[in-house]
């Protein structure tokens, strides 16, 4: 069991809205039984969210998550990740930026 929730560290990305794109990031520990939250954010308002299953963390590996953005979306957002335990402990959230383009 994992004490302390592995760090994340969120990757720039871009995209076509309407389109699906990966929310890469990458791992700065090792753990296993790990969910990673995504949230990605227009301002302060959240346009999507996405807890994944738990599984393993390996330590510089590139990990995604899947998305895609509604065709209405284009401008710049805020993508963020964690990790979270099972006790719900949860990493410090890490963030980046993320530009959708239209068609």
């Amino acid at each position: 069991r994992v004490a302390v929730p592995p760090r994340l560290r969120a990757l720039a990305a871009k995209g076509i809205a309407g389109r699906p794109l990966r929310l890469r990031f990458v791992a700065l520990a090792d753990g296993s039984g790990i969910r990673r939250q995504v949230t990605v954010r227009a301002g302060s308002k959240v346009v999507f969210r996405k807890t994944t299953r738990p599984g393993p963390l390996h330590t510089l590996l590139v990990y995604s998550v899947p998305w895609r953005p509604s065709k209405r979306l284009v401008g710049r957002f805020t993508f963020c990740v964690r990790s979270l335990v099972g006790d719900g402990t949860a990493s410090p959230q890490t963030c980046a930026a993320l530009r959708l383009r239209a068609r």
